[in-house]
């Protein structure tokens, strides 16, 4: 500690070793989509934590992921659709989300299940660079405002290959193709009781 004129300046260091404190343990539990069981892992605070929300599951559903795809997984919450991705098939996997306890949570689900995956705490598709995906998968935050989910799904358009898709899942009360406006096709995958799965090309 420094004291100069009645002031202190105290500096704070950080060992070379050390071990956070923990005081939250993730909830691990498992899911069964269309055929497949998917560990994941949640902790309170992320989107639909403890259990797999009805949309979600309807987009897990109709992600048809193949070998070899590079997937990314846009507004992740705890990676469930990342992880699901890269139980099905042999693919390349990034999830990204702006929220750290979200990315957070994702990491824990990717790792009980055995899935080696990047995952980017960001905004929408900043933390992704000139990476280009064949497939998105993408339950947004649709509470966040027009302005936002317009600006997250334009960005998720430019980081599609010329020939990927992207597949997001709504409320079937919400109209959807406003904020799609740079795609070049936008089509119905699949409806269920409360939710519509969209596919959009560029």
């Amino acid at each position: 500690m420094t004291t100069a004129d009645g002031c202190s300046v105290l500096v704070s260091e950080r060992p070379a070793s050390f071990e956070p404190p923990r005081y939250v343990t993730p909830t691990r539990f498992e899911v069964g989509v269309d055929g497949a069981s998917v560990p994941l892992a949640t902790v309170p605070g992320v989107f639909a934590a403890g259990r797999l929300d009805d949309g979600t599951r309807l987009l897990a559903a109709n992600a048809t992921v193949e070998d070899d795809d590079r997937v990314l997984d846009l507004c992740c919450s705890a990676g469930p659709l990342g992880t699901h991705a890269g139980t099905v098939a042999d693919c390349s996997v990034t999830l990204t989300d702006d929220s750290r306890v979200a990315t957070r949570a994702a990491v824990c689900s990717l790792r009980v299940a055995g899935i080696d995956a990047r995952v980017v705490t960001a905004d929408g598709v900043n933390g992704v660079g000139s990476e280009r995906f064949a497939r998105m998968l993408c339950n947004p935050p649709t509470h966040v405002g027009d302005g936002v989910l317009a600006s997250l799904l334009d960005g998720a358009r430019r980081v599609l290959r010329p020939d990927g898709v992207l597949l997001a899942v709504h409320h079937r009360d919400l109209d959807f193709r406003p904020y799609l406006p740079g795609y070049g096709s936008v089509t119905v995958r699949d409806t269920g009781d409360e939710h519509v799965v969209v596919a959009a090309r560029p």
